[in-house]
């Protein structure tokens, strides 16, 4: 069977776009622990490798203290933040060296896993074109190539967003058979329970799984998969802050207020500025936020107006700006899809707590902003499709045209040319048979 180029260059594309992505991600320089962000990133680390090491899921730091104000006295403390991410990362301390530094590969590892996931999630969804266009708008963005730098969760949990978006996909898909449909139901609620493991924001995801799933049997076999993992998380936060539903912020910071409206349009909120992942235009479509410090715009504006401008690309963290009105196109005319409306759904929810948490950061939306991306760039192959047909009806409409006007000319012609046919064919018609002669 012969092989067109339609069916062989998309392919090729998308995976030469991976090797782009992925290349300078596996070359990059690691940052060494100590200039990290802290305590997050030592804190995921170590937690990755005492639990590698049979410790449990306790700390040799701190977390409430600043790093120069560690007593470094070998006494572990819990940590403030889920273990979901910390047990990922012991993975890597076991097949390693046995060291804290094999968590920083594991990150390195784990955000390549991100971008291959984006791949395979578009590609599944609208073609390894689309596919190939979300590989290289993500290699040209700054997120993916930070995360492959430090030890952070963010990029583990848009990886986690972008599994769960896939597994709703082929749960009520028509072409699957009952039995994989449940399988892929339990798969979705499986990993939504780790997401919330791994970062408790995640918790309406869960909501936004049961109202894309519909249906009674497919919801029962996702409510079955997430439930060994909530009830392993319920009995971590009881043994280490004696309750179920207690986290490490209200062990550590009893009176701070986590969520709360008021956060949506405090002027001045608490933020990480551009330290971890940083705007590619330097904030420059966002200087009416301003007056700014020398760290530039990012920070500057409250929750309800910085959130938005991230999802929409106006800061240039995810993807250039604006890119995603692509995505929200093609979300809407797929809103009938399961997929669809889960991806609506998880953006929503995601911008929505993140916009009243108390600290703001870009890398809090990060499981939006990548199914965001997966449907834009499947938004940006429809439109090429919407002008590919306009085009080619323009072309047909001309070429009849011209086709049209050109048989007309004939036409004139042949009839020009008549009167001077006309005795010939007179005489012709006079002659008899044998008699014409010339």
């Amino acid at each position: 069977m012969r092989l067109s180029w339609r069916s062989v260059v998309p392919p090729v594309c998308a995976i030469l776009a991976l090797a782009i992505a992925v290349v300078p991600m596996w070359t990059a320089t690691l940052v060494p622990l100590d200039q990290q962000p802290f305590p997050d990133a030592f804190a995921y680390a170590d937690g990755g490798y005492q639990i590698a090491n049979g410790n449990g899921f306790e700390i040799s730091i701190d977390d409430t203290l600043r790093r120069e104000l560690q007593p470094h006295d070998g006494v572990r403390h819990p940590s403030r933040y889920p273990p979901g991410f910390s047990l990922a990362l012991a993975t890597f301390v076991r097949l390693g060296d046995n060291k804290i530094e094999d968590t920083q590969r594991g990150s390195q590892m784990i955000a390549i896993a991100l971008i291959i996931m984006l791949l395979a999630v578009t590609w599944f969804l609208a073609g390894p074109l689309a596919a190939s266009i979300a590989v290289l708008v993500a290699a040209w963005s700054p997120f993916a190539l930070k995360s492959a730098q430090i030890v952070m969760s963010d990029a583990f949990g848009a990886a986690l967003a972008l599994m769960i978006l896939a597994a709703v996909a082929v749960a009520r898909a028509e072409w699957c058979g009952t039995r994989l449909r449940t399988m892929c139901a339990a798969a979705a609620g499986l990993v939504t329970a780790y997401s919330i493991l791994t970062r408790f924001s995640a918790g309406l995801t869960l909501i936004c799984v049961v109202i894309a799933l519909r249906r009674w049997p497919l919801i029962r076999a996702a409510s079955l998969g997430a439930l060994p993992v909530l009830v392993f998380l319920g009995a971590y936060q009881w043994t280490e802050f004696g309750h179920p539903l207690r986290t490490g912020y209200d062990y550590y910071f009893p009176d701070l207020k986590l969520v709360s409206v008021d956060y949506l349009t405090l002027s001045d909120p608490p933020s990480e500025r551009k330290f971890i992942h940083d705007d590619r235009l330097d904030g420059r479509l966002m200087t009416w936020t301003c007056p700014c410090d020398e760290y530039g715009p990012i920070g500057e504006a409250s929750n309800i107006v910085f959130y938005p401008a991230v999802i929409l690309g106006l800061y240039w963290i995810y993807y250039p700006p604006l890119f995603s009105l692509f995505g929200l196109w093609a979300i809407w005319r797929r809103r009938s899809s399961a997929a669809a409306q889960f991806a609506a759904l998880l953006i929503a929810t995601n911008v929505a707590i993140a916009s009243v948490y108390f600290y703001q950061a870009a890398r809090l939306v990060a499981p939006a902003a990548f199914v965001l991306l997966a449907y834009s760039a499947n938004g940006v192959v429809d439109v090429c499709k919407v002008a590919g047909r306009l085009g080619r009806g323009i072309l047909d409409r001309w070429t009849s045209k011209t086709s049209l006007t050109a048989k007309t000319e004939n036409r004139k012609v042949d009839i020009d040319r008549e009167p001077s046919a006309a005795p010939e064919a007179a005489a012709l018609h006079e002659c008899k048979d044998d008699e014409c002669k010339d």
